[in-house]
C-alpha cells in the first residue's frame, strides 16, 4: 500500500478481504448475530483491540503511530455501528446498561475526530481504557442478567 497506493491489486485484496469477512460472518445464524449477548461479545473484543492499538498509536500527547490510530478507529467505529443494531433491543431490556453503554460510545468516538490523525491526541490512553472498561463492565451486567434469566 505505501510503495505502490494505485496498484489493482490493492482493490482486489480488499474486495478479497471483505468478502471472506462477510462469509465468515454468514456461517453464524441471523438469530445469533442479533443477540445483544452475542453483539455485546464482539463489541468488547473489537474495544479491546482498539484499547491496545490506540495505546500503541499515542506518546506523550501526540499520534506518532498513523496506522495504529487508523486501526483503532475503525475497530471503535465498527463497534458502534454493531450496537446500533442492538440499541433498542437494550434500551427494552437493559436501560441502564444501554444508558451506560451509549454514553460511553459517545464519549469514545471523540477520541478519532477524523481518519487523518490529529497532531495532538484528543485523549490519553487511560480515558480511552476508561471508556471501554464503561461498556464492557455494562456488557458483562447484561450478560450475567441474560444468564440467571436463562436458569430460571
Amino acid at each position: 500500500m505505501k510503495s505502490n497506493p494505485k496498484d489493482a491489486k490493492i482493490k482486489t485484496n480488499f474486495t478479497t478481504s471483505v468478502q471472506a469477512v462477510d462469509s465468515a460472518i454468514a456461517i453464524l445464524p441471523a438469530e445469533q448475530r442479533s443477540k445483544p449477548e452475542f453483539v455485546l461479545q464482539v463489541i468488547t473484543s473489537l474495544l479491546d483491540a482498539a484499547n491496545s492499538e490506540y495505546g500503541a498509536a499515542i506518546a506523550n500527547g501526540k499520534i506518532t503511530a498513523p496506522i495504529e490510530y487508523q486501526d483503532s478507529r475503525g475497530f471503535v467505529v465498527y463497534s458502534q455501528e454493531l450496537y446500533k443494531s442492538i440499541s433498542s433491543q437494550m434500551t427494552q431490556e437493559h436501560p441502564q446498561a444501554h444508558k451506560a453503554i451509549d454514553t460511553a460510545f459517545g464519549e469514545l468516538v471523540k477520541v478519532w475526530p477524523t481518519a487523518i490523525p490529529p497532531a495532538q491526541a484528543v485523549s490519553t490512553s487511560e480515558d480511552v481504557t476508561k471508556l471501554v472498561k464503561t461498556i464492557e463492565e455494562n456488557t458483562q451486567k447484561v450478560r450475567e442478567k441474560t444468564s440467571t434469566k436463562a436458569q430460571s
